[in-house]
């Protein structure tokens, strides 16, 4: 906390910085035909950070030196150079740039001309995401970015995302891309607010991620945050409601159907007609408000927001409550030679989590069961594995406090023209609490503790030290970039777990004090605290010749604690290049504009980082006890000793193509990818003896992955009143295991019981296709009513596959006057799906201990008298999917400008998930990119989510949620 106190003063004392101008210059910024005037034009002073914005009928102003030159930029129009000389009024009109080369992308540690960039990074700005009820920045990019994969089954407000670039590039941890929030590597996503994100970046293929080494073998996000312009002040005000309806749920017999049941009794119906899934869900409501307020002068700027969202999810008593501030600053002094930016953002999150295992338990209890007895308790039918759902979530509660503070102060120095230094120090603290509590009268894991408390708490904090030395020349025709830098990051971790029961009321449950489970033994008490340190130096050079040949590339030699004392350190880079074709050659057909980009890249990966010493040997906690009045724990060997662990590798090669047709208006990129990860970090079972812990982390094997993408975007203006921008992206995506410890195939992914935990549909085999599924052929119904599905496994066969082979996603915009209409349909094709639901209940046997699905009642299994679960090719379903994923309808109100006092208003009404095309059977067809496990009976999850087995739909899923919003922008 020392440290963010000493970012406070800085940025208190920055503000009394001020620097010596010369004198103001004034001008205009019109379109070329000089009838339209540009609002929000960067005018920046070249080679400094002074700079402004145009107001919103096209005037600056600007405080400038005779010698200095100025840069007018504007999204979609060419950046014009102006030499200030003796003039006082420049007033300048800006030619559409259609292709957007003189767009700026970030890079990492910096940023280039589109023009320039030799590797594969996608850009999405602010204007062009995702609308509606988004509550996390993933949200914003979903469907987006071609090759980028966003996915959260079911519409749990709390649920996690996953993310895949390029499809999988690690059997570890660091599945989903690197994140990078204003420099901060590493940053958490819940820091920063949705309505604070001004532009993201992603950095794609190898070529462009290695300059962030062993942490971007699976792609970069860089995300930049709204700042403040000079010269301009703005109070903004928005806010939306939103209603979020049940979309998709499973189909189950009704009172009538199940009591048909062929095992049903009089004994078995209870007299109540019961929608159980309706009983646990309600339509939730959520509401979102956001203010800012920017301005500032010839020398500082500042933005201050304050978010607050309050969002309800479907199941009951779910959802969450959070409140996010932030504060940036920059500061230019010493004539703009020292620029200051500073940030400081804090985030406090409620989240209601409820149960998922509430929805399963409502698909299978009895319908004919009333919710309570007579006497007002919770009414249980009995039987293994079944539990009534209302209690569930009126008995018990799941609650989690989150915290998450971050610090940035970046210092940069012109030294003299061209070379520029830099120093950056970023913070950021995550805490977590999460709480459950199941009273004594629970009937779901209450009972069998008389009542039980589970505690996990973990504290996070990430340091980051940076510096860094920039030098741009030009050289006659050639201009040279190089970057010089080093960076530091240490990581402390800190957390434990409590769980105990047998209170004596529920009462001491909610103060929770350690209770009798302490002196039989069943109280669990555990903590850890680790450190890890990461130091990197890295290099990086960019050439541009002549607008036509440019060529980049970085090294980065990185060292890390966690790694075996024989492999502390590795090296890895990139080498990029880059042909402007339109510029070689006089005629290229139909196109304006034509790159040829090549790039090859090699990254790694860390282990994880909360693995207490993966290298090492060490001991652990092992249990607890009570002994002669004191409280005792035991030890154990907790990690084997791997000397030579050392780094996962990936090496990529892109070849792709920049392009722009018919004056501009088509422009677009095509990508090809070959990747190979070798020396994966995994743990895999060795023998004790010789050695001294069940499993060890290792180097263990060796996957590739390859794909073609393609991104289109088409300008139509059919008037000045009308245009249409329409666009699509499409991936496709091919992986194979090539290696693995073991050579043998092996089967994972148990659905658990009752009656399959044998089942286990994922084959992982090297040679093969990462998600392969791998079930015995249904052939029906024997004559004795018995399934016909053979339990040799010589005659399994591979029925599909859990990861998608390709993506296709449309994207549409509209503008008539002051409407706006556009829309996204996101579809995801080649994947297939395990339905666990109907493996487990669709057949009419499973009564009366489980209701059935709907679906017990198909052709296929007319005939089928045993009670018997079997998992076939019968519940293997492809998933194929098109979405609407949003839509939103917006107006702009005409005749406000910066004379009035509201400036700009907009209301918009969105829709998300109004349909979804597929012919999946069950909850959600999304792409289940790992697997979590199965519990039963009570049971929790203990199993880290595992990306070997992707594809199995599990029972526990939440459903999925169609959302209207109602929302208001409005500028002061």
């Amino acid at each position: 906390m020392k440290k963010l106190s000493l970012i406070f003063m800085i940025m208190v004392l920055s503000g009394y910085l001020v620097s010596a101008q010369e004198r103001t210059i004034t001008g205009t910024v019109t379109a070329a035909d000089g009838s339209e005037p540009l609002p929000g034009v960067s005018i920046l002073v070249k080679g400094t950070q002074n700079g402004t914005q145009t107001d919103f009928d096209g005037n600056y102003s600007i405080s400038v030196n005779d010698s200095d030159i100025l840069l007018f930029s504007y999204i979609g129009f060419k950046t014009i150079e102006m030499s200030v000389g003796g003039q006082t009024t420049i007033n300048i009109s800006m030619e559409e740039d259609l292709a957007r080369l003189d767009e700026v992308v970030l890079v990492g540690y910096g940023s280039l001309a589109k023009k320039a960039v030799t590797s594969s990074v996608a850009s999405v700005a602010v204007e062009d995401f995702n609308k509606g009820n988004i509550n996390s920045p993933q949200q914003l990019l979903q469907g987006k970015v071609s090759g980028l994969n966003i996915a959260r089954p079911g519409g749990d407000p709390n649920g996690e995302f996953s993310i895949r670039l390029r499809g999988i590039s690690t059997l570890g941890a660091n599945t989903s891309p690197l994140v990078v929030i204003d420099g901060l590597v590493g940053g958490s996503l819940q820091s920063v607010d949705p309505n604070d994100i001004a532009s993201i970046d992603v950095l794609k293929d190898g070529g462009a991620a290695a300059i962030y080494g062993t942490r971007g073998s699976s792609g970069v996000i860089l995300i930049t945050t709204k700042k403040g312009s000079a010269n301009r002040s703005e109070l903004s005000y928005s806010t939306y409601a939103s209603i979020e309806t049940r979309a998709r749920s499973l189909e189950v017999a009704d009172a009538a159907m199940f009591s048909a049941l062929p095992n049903v009794t009089s004994s078995n119906i209870y007299g109540s007609d019961t929608d159980w899934l309706k009983e646990i869900s309600r339509v939730a409501f959520g509401n979102v408000h956001n203010l800012s307020a920017s301005g500032g002068n010839a020398t500082s700027s500042y933005r201050a927001s304050l978010n607050y969202r309050n969002i309800q999810g479907i199941q009951k008593s779910t959802g969450f409550e959070q409140l996010n501030g932030r504060i940036s600053l920059q500061q230019r002094a010493l004539n703009d030679k020292l620029s200051l930016n500073a940030v400081v953002a804090a985030t406090s999150r409620e989240e209601d989590r409820g149960f998922n295992d509430a929805f399963r338990y409502a698909t299978i209890y009895n319908p004919t069961a009333p919710i309570r007895n007579e006497d007002g308790t919770y009414f249980q039918t009995g039987g293994f594995d079944t539990f009534n759902p209302v209690a569930i979530i009126e008995q018990n509660s799941n609650d989690r406090t989150r915290e998450n503070i971050v610090g940035g102060l970046k210092l940069d120095y012109d030294l003299f023209k061209g070379l520029k230094l830099g120093a950056y120090y970023g913070l950021q603290i995550e805490n977590s609490l999460t709480t459950e509590k199941y009273g004594k009268t629970s009937l779901w894991r209450g009972l069998a503790r008389n009542g039980l408390v589970r505690k996990t708490n973990t504290k996070d904090k990430t340091q980051q030290t940076d510096f860094t030395i920039n030098y741009q020349t030009d050289i006659k025709d050639l201009g040279i970039n190089v970057l010089l830098g080093s960076s530091y990051q240490q990581f402390d971790s800190e957390g434990s777990f409590i769980s105990a029961g047998n209170f004596v009321s529920d009462n001491i449950l909610d103060n929770f004090e350690l209770s009798g489970d302490v002196t039989n033994g069943l109280a669990s008490i555990t903590s850890y605290k680790r450190k890890s340190k990461l130091l990197s130096f890295f290099t990086r050079i960019d050439l541009d010749y002549d607008d036509t040949y440019f060529l980049s590339a970085a090294l980065r030699p990185e060292g890390h604690d966690r790694f075996g004392e024989n492999n502390k350190w590795g090296t890895f880079g990139s080498v990029s290049a880059g042909l402007n074709l339109t510029n070689i050659f006089d005629n290229l057909g139909p196109f304006d504009y034509l790159k040829f980009r090549a790039s090859w890249g090699l990254t790694g990966n860390i282990p994880d980082l909360s693995l207490i010493a993966p290298s090492q040997a060490t001991v652990g906690a092992s249990g607890n006890a009570f002994n002669d009045g004191s409280f005792v724990t035991a030890f154990a060997p907790a990690s084997n000793p791997n000397p030579d662990l050392k780094w996962e590798e990936k090496t990529e090669w892109n070849f792709g193509f920049d392009f722009t047709l018919f004056e501009g208006k088509l422009s677009g990129n095509v990508d090809y990818y070959t990747r190979t990860t070798s020396d994966l970090l995994r743990y895999q079972s060795v023998p004790v003896p010789p050695n001294l812990f069940p499993t060890t982390l290792k180097n263990v094997g060796e996957i590739s992955n390859s794909g073609l993408e393609l991104a289109l975007e088409y300008r139509a203006k059919f008037n000045e009143e009308f245009t249409w921008t329409p666009g699509i992206n499409l991936a496709t995506f091919k992986n194979e295991l090539k290696a693995l410890d073991r050579e043998d195939r092996q089967r994972i992914g148990s659905l658990g019981s009752p009656g399959l935990g044998a089942a286990t549909p994922i084959l992982v085999e090297p040679g093969r296709s990462l998600g392969d599924i791998y079930v015995p052929l249904f052939n029906g119904v024997n004559p004795d009513g018995t399934w016909n599905v053979s339990t040799d496994e010589d005659e399994f066969v591979v029925v599909g596959n859990g990861l998608p082979d390709f993506t296709l996603n449309f994207v549409n915009t509209f503008n008539y006057k002051n409407w706006d209409l556009n829309f996204l349909l996101r579809g995801v094709f080649g994947h297939s799906l395990v339905n666990a639901n109907r493996a487990f209940y669709e057949q009419p046997n499973v009564a009366p201990t489980y209701n059935v699905l709907a679906s017990s009642n198909r052709a296929e299994l007319q005939g089928l008298t045993v009670n018997e679960s079997r998992l076939s090719s019968l519940q293997v379903e492809k998933a194929d999917f098109v979405n609407l994923d949003n839509i939103t309808l917006g107006y702009n109100f005409p005749g406000l400008s910066e004379e009035t006092t509201i400036k700009s208003l907009r209301l918009y009404l969105t829709g998300q998930n109004l349909f979804i095309i597929t012919g999946y059977e069950g909850v959600d067809p999304e792409v289940r990119y790992t697997d979590t496990g199965q519990v039963d009976n009570g049971g929790f999850l203990t199993q880290t989510p595992d990306p070997l087995a992707p594809g199995i739909d599990r029972r526990a899923t939440w459903f999925t949620t169609r959302t209207f919003t109602f929302g208001l922008n409005i500028d002061f």
